[in-house]
């Protein structure tokens, strides 16, 4: 080690490396004090809102289409996108989690649950003439704690359906045009063989496991992909799949996950 490197701090090092992230050309910035606020999008049921976001957007990538080169399309079409979604709608406040109030079913069966958890307790002081009694009511208490369940548990299943159908209609990518121009823009990567840079990079964000995480085991990284990039290789992705599956050179006794395993590849 160097006299230069041995009198540099900890925080000097990265720039006497000549392969550091930011040192290099081919790795394109990301300052990380440039954190994108989350948008306050309208309710997908407005639809005149998002009509008039789809011309907005339309309208200020159609210059970016005639002009820029296919690299310079692959990274500024989602900046444009956030940008005009943040100029129309806003940034989304922060707002301060209340505790979900508990609704009426989930009150009946916590009163439920304590009533059977008395009566297991009185079962087991009763004489042999006083538990069948204390039997009947506790199976006619069960019954009715597990209708409550399943009731709850369709109650939860329809609200995260519902919540996952408006997240996926709130979104700036569906919106008929900008989608045709996204379109226009992948096929043209696809035809010239050509990936944004960009592309290649993903931000590593640390997800806790389980609550009141302190220690790092005790979370998992994830790594955050460009979206145009996630949608362009599902594509490629799905149609290779497609390929190899129609022409034989993949299994179909075997799957995991739902997709096709290479088990007997042929070559």
């Amino acid at each position: 080690m160097s006299a230069a490197v041995r009198e540099a701090g900890v925080s000097d090092l990265d720039t006497l490396n000549p392969f550091a992230p930011e040192n290099r050309d081919d790795v394109p910035r990301h300052p990380s004090s440039d954190k994108r606020h989350k948008i306050n999008f309208p309710p997908a049921s407005s639809g005149k809102q998002w009509e008039d976001l789809d011309s907005k957007i339309v309208l200020k990538i159609d210059p970016l289409l005639g002009k820029s080169t296919l690299e310079h399309k692959l990274t500024t079409f989602g900046d444009i996108v956030y940008q005009t979604c943040l100029d129309t709608f806003g940034a989304k406040q922060h707002q301060t989690k209340c505790p979900p109030q508990r609704n009426r079913r989930q009150l009946e069966m916590d009163t439920l649950r304590k009533q059977k958890r008395k009566l297991k307790k009185q079962i087991r002081a009763a004489s042999s003439e006083e538990t069948n009694g204390f039997l009947v009511i506790w199976r006619q208490l069960k019954a009715r704690h597990s209708a409550l369940s399943r009731a709850e548990s369709v109650r939860k299943k329809r609200s995260q359906k519902r919540k996952n159908q408006e997240r996926f209609i709130r979104d700036p990518f569906q919106c008929p045009n900008v989608l045709k121009k996204l379109h226009k823009i992948l096929r043209s990567a696809w035809k010239n063989i050509n990936i944004s840079k960009e592309w290649m990079t993903a931000e590593g964000v640390y997800i806790p496991k389980e609550q009141d995480s302190r220690g790092i085991n005790q979370f998992r990284p994830i790594s955050l992909l460009n979206v145009e990039g996630k949608i362009f290789l599902s594509v490629m992705a799905s149609r290779l799949t497609k390929y190899l599956t129609e022409n034989g050179y993949l299994s179909k006794r075997v799957a995991f996950l739902g997709f096709p395993v290479a088990w007997n590849m042929q070559e």
